[in-house]
């Protein structure tokens, strides 16, 4: 007997919805045209209809199922405050302060918003910027935002931001890894296909943070390889955005696909306007942020951060000085954690000379973990190293637990792929930087400064040593020195004016790539811009530098010229 139309109808459509749930979509819609003679055309028409809106329905539910987990966790970071405090801190996305950056190549060119170097089509980015300028803020809020964006938008494409699919991910996740691998477990369950758009009529843009962090040169190396590699394929459906504290030259060279540009450091209208998004009544706060001479070093965002969660505790002096504000943030996280790092000592059996002792230096043990941080070992293996050498004989291995809780507790550290990582960079490094040495050496500083990880810790050792201007002045009588001071000045320590404005003279003059590299990272800081700006037109400076500096400024580089004379 032969089947009625109505068994057949019902039987295509059974065909249909058994392709949908096993992707053959295509199949199915062939299938409806085949049977065509057994059917009107009119249902033909509308089983093709329902097939297609029931596949578009299904795969939109499927994308946005599996990337609403990533982005809830991407939104969160920007909705939570991050400091584990008593007191109320608001969150990123409420204070955040829209930053500017200027291209590498031309640094009297205008700054642009660093939001639209993020969301709009472009070539792919290398954002630079000094210990403390906000790197890491600005990929956490460039990803919470667009998550946001994304949930508003209920799986449906028409309501969806304009705007790309944004991924974050940090360098140390591409360590050893394939970038599509990377994504992958960020993201899961979600698996993107690097070659076609992630989602329909969308980009992608990877935000790639603290590619300085890699303290292994060997590791900094193969992932700023990598980078290069998939930078030079033209960003079709994808973009990489990556930020890092000043590289060396080589490094910088081997990103040369990417295209380079500066973070602006926060001017005063920058400072008012967190101040104003962060207190009820910000001008007190703004007016002690500026009340000393020598605060000027205190408004980079780390800092003016730091005041802020200060001030709203109620912590503040006569006059912000940047070690003295880190100082007092630290003994603010451990005196608000007092509670439960007390309890981490008070089990049975953990009584006796050693827990009194760790209890009493848990500051010097946070140290230790941070200098282990920096140097790139485990963090939590080098503190029980140092609990070892403190405490002859005292078995630091069953401190691990301990030891390790007290490390995320503080909210220093957050646990990562391969151990504990750093909440906060800037912080671990003004911990590392603790005591420094009597006496300052040449080489171990400027190969500090010459060390994307290490960069911030020398910067704080030489605030802890007051800046010595006679080290600086023999520093650059050295051979070499000029170049060793840019540097030391383009990573945000303070060098005289007299002192300054001789460096900048020798580095145009210079004509070496290496030279000219130090000055475009210096010409990023508005006062070194104006510095070389007025080397140009001082009658008093000798012919060559004047010519030399606006060659620079001519974007052309200065090959061969005589020594100033």
């Amino acid at each position: 007997m032969a089947p009625s139309r109505h068994d057949v109808d019902r039987a295509l459509l059974r065909q249909v919805r058994r392709a949908l749930r096993q992707g053959r979509l295509m199949g199915t819609f062939l299938d409806a045209i085949n049977v065509a003679d057994d059917v009107s055309g009119i249902l033909t028409a509308v089983i093709a209809v329902v097939t297609l809106l029931t596949f578009y329905r299904q795969s939109r539910q499927a994308w946005w199922r599996e990337l609403t987990g990533y982005w809830n966790a991407q939104f969160n970071t920007g909705e939570e405050d991050g400091y584990p405090l008593d007191a109320h801190v608001p969150p990123l996305l409420k204070v955040y302060v829209p930053r500017t950056a200027k291209p590498r190549a031309d640094p009297a060119a205008d700054a642009v918003a660093t939001d639209d170097l993020v969301l709009q089509d472009g070539p792919h980015v290398l954002l630079i910027g000094p210990p403390g300028s906000g790197k890491t803020a600005l990929v956490r809020q460039a990803a919470a935002a667009s998550a946001q964006r994304w949930l508003t938008s209920a799986g449906r494409l028409g309501r969806a931001p304009d705007g790309p699919l944004v991924i974050r991910l940090t360098a140390a996740a591409l360590a050893g890894r394939t970038l599509q691998h990377a994504i992958a477990e960020a993201a899961a369950p979600w698996v993107p296909e690097l070659d076609q758009e992630p989602l329909p009529h969308r980009r992608m843009v990877i935000l790639v943070d603290g590619l300085d962090a890699l303290a292994d040169p060997q590791q900094r190396s193969g992932v700023i390889n990598m980078l290069a590699r998939e930078a030079a394929t033209p960003p079709r459906h994808r973009r990489l955005v990556v930020t890092t504290r000043p590289l060396g030259d080589k490094e910088l060279e081997t990103l040369a696909p990417f295209d380079a540009y500066h973070l602006m450091p926060f001017t005063e209208e920058d400072v008012e306007a967190l101040a104003g998004r962060w207190l009820s009544d910000p001008d007190p706060f703004v007016a002690w942020l500026g009340s000393d001479p020598a605060s000027a070093k205190a408004r980079s965002p780390l800092l003016v951060t730091v005041a802020a969660v200060l001030w709203e505790n109620g912590i503040h002096g006569s006059a912000p000085r940047p070690a003295e504000l880190m100082e007092a943030f630290v003994g603010l996280l451990l005196g608000a954690r007092r509670t439960a790092l007390d309890a981490l000592f008070a089990g049975p059996g953990d009584t006796g000379p050693d827990t009194e002792w760790l209890s009493r230096h848990r500051r010097d043990l946070l140290v230790a973990a941070a200098k282990t941080s920096v140097d790139g070992k485990d963090v939590v293996t080098g503190t029980l190293d140092w609990i070892g050498e403190q405490l002859p004989g005292s078995r630091p291995e069953r401190w691990r637990e301990p030891v390790t809780k007290l490390l995320l507790r503080t909210g220093i550290f957050q646990n990562g792929r391969r151990g504990l990582v750093p909440t906060w960079t800037g912080l671990v490094a003004y911990l590392a930087a603790d005591r420094p040495a009597p006496g300052l050496d040449r080489n171990t500083m400027t190969t500090g400064m010459g060390t994307p990880s290490r960069q911030a810790v020398v910067g704080w050792q030489f605030e802890r040593a007051g800046t010595p201007e006679e080290f600086i002045e023999e520093m650059r009588a050295a051979p070499g020195g000029s170049t060793d001071v840019g540097r030391f000045a383009a990573g945000g320590l303070p060098v005289p004016e007299p002192v300054l404005v001789e460096v900048l003279a020798t580095l145009l003059t210079d004509g070496s790539p290496e030279a000219r590299a130090v000055l475009i990272t210096l010409a990023a800081d508005r006062a070194h811009l104006e510095a070389l700006r007025a080397l140009a037109d001082d009658e008093s400076q000798p012919r060559t530098v004047r010519r030399a500096a606006h060659l620079f400024f001519a974007g052309r580089a200065v090959m061969s010229v005589p020594p100033p004379g």
